[in-house]
């Protein structure tokens, strides 16, 4: 179990915004995409956020530049998503759910 914890100690995650993606058969594409680089450890995309979180080694020689050009080859706008932008998302997905209540009670 100590091992597990090191290891986790050990990975980096990072966040990509992604544009162009229609439906969750797109989310899956980067998804296959993003599985084929051999420094990504773990890799997931949400087709409502928009997001892809990629988890990499610290140390290892990984480029996020050619990871958005082979999204951006398949047809996606990738960026590395800013730190605000996922604050406002997760204050987004907070907020809707307490004013759908409010309205739905009223």
């Amino acid at each position: 179990m100590n091992k597990a914890i090191q290891l986790s100690n050990q990975t980096k995650s990072i966040s990509l915004d992604i544009d162009g993606m229609t439906c969750a058969a797109c989310a899956a594409r980067i998804e296959r995409i993003l599985s084929k680089n051999n420094n990504i450890l773990d890799s997931s995309v949400s087709f409502p956020l928009k997001l892809a979180t990629i988890d990499i080694l610290e140390n290892s020689n990984f480029q996020i530049e050619e990871v958005i050009e082979s999204v951006n080859k398949i047809g996606y706008k990738a960026r590395e998503a800013q730190e605000e932008n996922e604050n406002k998302k997760i204050k987004f997905n907070l907020f809707v759910p307490m004013l759908s209540d409010l309205l739905t009670v009223s």
